[in-house]
């Protein structure tokens, strides 16, 4: 599979219920104790999945979250401390849940925009 093409998938609902646990469970750590290397490798991958997963759902209030919560995680994965995260990721991981979980409504303009990638996978 063509790494380009991971953003056209769409979110797996027992995935994004793991992400979302995930995401809440590193804010409320952090609350408690410094960030280190291992939460900076976690906080990594859960930005990228995000990246990803987000925009598959084409949903611009999770996306709106989604940006406003970004430069905070962001800053965590580079071994920052940022006690206000916590009620912007509670916000967004409570509407991540109802939205990612849910079957993908696939929007067509979007996927013909990405058709290149989509040749390039099959």
């Amino acid at each position: 599979m063509h790494a380009g093409s991971l953003s056209l998938l769409p979110p797996n609902g027992e995935e994004a219920r793991r992400q979302c646990n995930a995401l809440e469970r590193l804010v409320l750590w952090l609350g408690q104790c410094e960030p280190n290397a291992q939460t900076c490798r976690a906080t990594t991958e859960l930005l990228n999945y995000f990246d990803a997963a987000v925009p598959a759902v084409n949903d611009r209030t999770l996306e709106a979250l989604w940006q406003a919560l970004r430069p905070e995680i962001l800053s965590i994965a580079k071994g920052e401390q940022l006690p206000a995260v916590v009620s912007h990721a509670q916000a967004f991981v409570r509407m991540a849940r109802r939205r990612l979980t849910l079957p993908v409504q696939w929007d067509a303009p979007a996927l013909f925009a990405h058709g290149s990638t989509l040749r390039e996978t099959f």
